[in-house]
């Protein structure tokens, strides 16, 4: 894939997207640096939400993960693939970012498995066996910027609800990416108050296992642990904390983030 330029997947979280300008601003640094190759996968966690309690549907969350029933998965997906990711791609071609929506399922992203949580099938939550290289290879060649939707389906064409944090690291290590970039409400692991701007893979696994990083963070972490292993060279925790923090992160400047790699441990230096 050296005919590409630099990979950078972008994991945009659904508590984000309603942060004022940051859609405007996020096309502003795709256009700033083209010299890199965009992904965008996203999520919809509080549209979801709302909408789930119109259908007075509580939302159920295991370890991180949304439980998802034969009646919640399409919902979710009206609200992920033809609600947000629809207004995303819209917002950003009328701002001149070469955007395109694609969905998981639709498209034939990924094949998926249903999902285990503590021993239990978690109804309509998917696992993604693999990816299809080669349908995003098709656009990223012709220099569209794929914004993704991670619903997905199974074998036999049943509709899966894949968290996208692990949707963003199957993709970032299906193409070997330079840097996987999450961007959250946090701006990165922050334990005792105190952020954390440097974790080893290493370390994952007892930061999980004592409790210190739990629910949504620890699924987010599990998912980067997979993506090193597999190829990518950093994952990156952060939040918008300014209109250019993406052009930071690829200068190497300062901004508030955690680093994640396989190199030296910054919470076990704190500690």
């Amino acid at each position: 894939m050296s005919y590409l330029n630099k990979i950078i997947l972008i994991k945009l979280g659904g508590s984000e997207l309603d942060k004022p300008g940051l859609l405007d601003e996020l096309g502003e640094e795709i256009l700033r640096n083209r010299k890199y190759t965009f992904i965008i996968v996203h999520g919809g966690g509080k549209e979801i939400t709302k909408e789930l309690e119109k259908h007075n549907i509580k939302s159920k969350f295991i370890d991180g993960l949304r439980l998802t029933s034969a009646r919640e998965i399409n919902i979710i997906d009206e609200v992920i693939t033809n609600k947000i990711n629809s207004r995303i791609v819209s917002f950003w071609i009328k701002k001149g970012v070469p955007a395109i929506g694609l969905s998981g399922w639709k498209h034939n992203l990924f094949e998926v498995k249903p999902k285990e949580i503590k021993g239990h099938q978690a109804h309509f939550v998917g696992e993604i066996v693999s990816v299809n290289t080669r349908i995003l290879l098709k656009y990223l060649e012709r220099s569209w910027i794929p914004v993704i939707s991670p619903i997905s389906k199974n074998s036999i064409g049943f509709k899966y609800n894949v968290n996208a944090d692990e949707a963003a690291v199957a993709i970032a290590a299906s193409l070997s990416a330079n840097k996987l970039i999450f961007i959250s409400d946090v701006p990165g692991v922050i334990i005792k108050d105190k952020l954390i701007e440097k974790i080893s893979v290493t370390e994952i696994d007892n930061l999980i296992k004592s409790g210190i990083v739990k629910d949504g963070m620890a699924v987010k972490l599990l998912s980067i642990l997979k993506s090193i292993k597999s190829g990518v060279e950093e994952a990156i925790i952060t939040n918008w904390s300014c209109p250019d923090v993406i052009s930071k992160i690829l200068r190497k400047e300062k901004v508030p983030l955690t680093l994640i790699s396989g190199g030296v441990n910054e919470y076990s230096k704190s500690t």
